[in-house]
């Protein structure tokens, strides 16, 4: 069986997915950085049910922040890049930035949910982020240059 470049561009999401969340498992493990729960408030952290010891040892870096921020990134150039398509130059300048709002808005609001819930420190959520919109960049050049 054999795929065209154009048909495993429609594979990449998932996966860059898949390799995000196997470096997330391997940083979380090897960093083993303890959660804010865990530290601030351990007789909390411990009466918790359903939670292994390790969990608590796997704050850096948010993978659910990266998660977030992996797909609304992709959601936003997608969508943008349908949009610059679809309409005007003047009516995609007066529209662009609204996309870029609700995407990131939401992707904002996961990472500081996993803040304020004292699973994960500021620093966490950020390079969590950055990872996602970092790892966009050379999937939007190859399908850029088809």
């Amino acid at each position: 069986m054999q795929f065209s470049f154009s048909e495993l561009l429609t594979l990449a999401p998932e996966l860059f997915v898949l390799t995000m969340a196997c470096i997330i498992l391997v940083v979380e493990a090897f960093v083993g950085r303890q959660r804010p729960l865990a530290r601030l408030a351990p007789a909390v952290a411990a009466r918790r049910t359903r939670v292994s010891p390790q969990h608590d040892r796997e704050s850096f870096y948010s993978g659910h922040a990266a998660s977030a921020f992996y797909a609304m990134t992709y959601l936003d150039l997608k969508t943008r890049d349908t949009l610059r398509r679809e309409l005007s130059a003047s009516e995609y300048d007066t529209w662009s930035w609204a996309v870029s709002t609700v995407t990131y808005g939401w992707a904002a609001y996961i990472a500081y949910s996993r803040i304020h819930a004292y699973q994960h420190y500021f620093s966490d959520v950020l390079v969590g982020a950055k990872d996602a919109v970092d790892s966009q960049s050379p999937l939007v050049k190859i399908e850029r240059k088809e």
